[in-house]
């Protein structure tokens, strides 16, 4: 999902959505902003995207909507904050056996969870581990709203590792 932002003279997309500003009715100031107000549901709000898509609705509904993205952006940033906290936990516990860890945010969201092992021959422990993560993040309700992935990597040289991180944002855990 593409959210356009103000930015100089133009425009720039970001493709994390990032939730709504709320301005207050009583400001005086000039905003370049769309009010979108519950009580005035005599009006239809057209909506369009670069691909060319429309939607029409009612007032209420834009407002629903609004508050419904909102909401769905916070609670998807909770659950983030807190997958991250879980594999803090995780890689803590399996340090001895863990060079790196990235997590890389790809396309949609989707959350790929990459660690690299300190040696280069394959280590059965730390993959079982890696997959009883996995297992456990994919069938809890706490992360609901997160499509994870995890990925076990051989000791290899960062150059090589790149190509596994380079498809979105990614996050290194400090050594």
């Amino acid at each position: 999902m593409k959210i356009a932002s103000p930015k100089r003279a133009g425009y720039a997309y970001s493709t994390i959505p990032s939730p709504p500003r709320f301005v207050k009715r009583q400001t005086t100031k000039p905003v370049s902003a769309v009010l979108l107000d519950e009580q005035d549901d005599s009006r239809q709000v057209v909506v369009s995207s670069e691909e060319a898509d429309r939607i029409v609705m009612s007032m209420r509904q834009a407002v629903a909507a609004c508050f419904a993205f909102d909401k769905g952006v916070n609670a998807f940033n909770r659950q983030l904050t807190e997958l991250l906290g879980r594999l803090v936990e995780w890689i803590n516990q399996h340090r001895d056996a863990i060079r790196t860890a990235h997590v890389t945010i790809r396309p949609q969201n989707n959350l790929l969870f990459v660690v690299t092992q300190r040696k280069v021959e394959f280590d059965q422990a730390l993959t079982d581990a890696l997959t009883e993560l996995d297992i456990e993040v994919s069938d809890s309700d706490e992360f609901n709203l997160i499509d994870f992935d995890v990925l076990a990597l051989p000791a290899v040289s960062k150059e090589s590792a790149k190509a596994f991180l380079s498809s979105g944002q990614v996050l290194e855990h400090a050594k």
